[in-house]
């Protein structure tokens, strides 16, 4: 990854990606903050302050253990962000590279700027078969699919626009069932 000079940090060539693409064309204010959690030593890649919505950009290289990358940085910059009522929002490389539009798809949902809005009356819960939930979340979930006990769909008339998955409780003896995946 290249990396590029930007307000006295380095700045790599995604993150500038991004921040071009959240200022520049769904017009937001985000630029790179130092010192905004009450971490003073943490940065964030990008802060839109109007908004209250950070995101941080995870190299594969610069966020892994052969760096000697701190495993527990990535909680500690959400939960002192959420302390700040800041939305943070962790891309990671990998994403950016491989799912570029579902990535803008859900930056634009995190700044309100989404362009499709749906009326819930006008819409319907149905279950649906486990390999229809497989396509749609290879399709829109960053993630891609998880095996499920089963899968529910929400439907506009018979399109379907939503798919939530869940699996058997896998950490926790009080509750029978877990969502493993929403898109």
């Amino acid at each position: 990854n290249v990396s590029i000079k930007q307000f006295g940090y380095n700045t790599s060539k995604a993150e500038k990606e991004i921040i071009d693409f959240l200022n520049d064309e769904l017009g937001c204010s985000f630029e790179k903050r130092k010192g905004i959690l009450s971490d003073k030593r943490l940065e964030l890649d990008g802060v839109d302050e109007k908004l209250n919505v950070a995101f941080e950009f995870c190299g594969l290289y610069w966020h892994s253990n052969i760096v000697g990358f701190d495993k527990n940085k990535h909680a500690l910059k959400w939960k002192l962000a959420n302390e700040k009522n800041i939305r943070l929002f962790h891309i990671f490389e990998h994403e950016w590279e491989t799912k570029t539009d579902l990535v803008k798809s859900m930056l634009r949902s995190r700044v309100g700027k989404n362009t499709n809005k749906l009326m819930a009356r006008k819409l319907s819960v149905r279950p649906i078969e486990n390999d229809i939930a497989k396509v749609f979340m290879e399709t829109n979930h960053v993630h891609g699919h998880i095996r499920a006990d089963s899968s529910y769909g929400l439907f506009s008339d018979d399109f379907l626009v939503s798919v939530m998955t869940f699996v058997r409780s896998r950490f926790s003896k009080k509750h029978e069932w877990e969502m493993a995946r929403f898109a």
